[in-house]
């Protein structure tokens, strides 16, 4: 995608993560060794690592730009802390924010992605009515 930005004086190139991909729909329950390890997953306008431990712990990380020392490129930082489970073919997850500064306040959230594909490396989930696909990075 293409992007012409009113205060640049170029044109800006944009490309998403993983394109256009299928994923098979799931022909089995889904168990918590399907989902162990690492994943890619462009979410709204950026891209995350989500880190599903096998004590059921997840992570979800972000590259973002290091305000500390500018110039030196982006940081990977942890947005959010929490548990997972799996119940009824969803990944259920109890997380809460991860504070970048002190004082800032925590968000907590309960969320349910309905687990509509799987296969070895890629997972599709459901989030409302926006299917969304994660890439297994180990």
């Amino acid at each position: 995608m293409e992007l012409v930005d009113p205060n640049e004086k170029r044109v800006l190139s944009y490309k998403r993560l993983f394109p256009d991909s299928t994923v098979r729909a799931c022909t089995r329950d889904v168990v918590d060794t399907d989902l162990f390890g690492s994943w890619r997953v462009h979410y709204n306008t950026h891209d995350y690592e989500i880190v599903l431990g096998r004590d059921h712990s997840i992570g979800v990380f972000a590259n973002m730009p290091n305000w500390r020392e500018p110039g030196k490129g982006d940081v990977r930082e942890q947005l959010w802390a929490g548990i997972w489970c799996t119940a009824n073919g969803k990944l259920l997850t109890e997380m809460k924010t991860v504070p970048s500064f002190k004082g800032e306040a925590i968000e907590m959230r309960h969320r349910q992605w309905p687990i509509i594909g799987i296969e070895t490396s890629r997972i599709a989930v459901r989030d409302g009515p926006v299917r969304y696909v994660w890439q297994r990075l180990n």
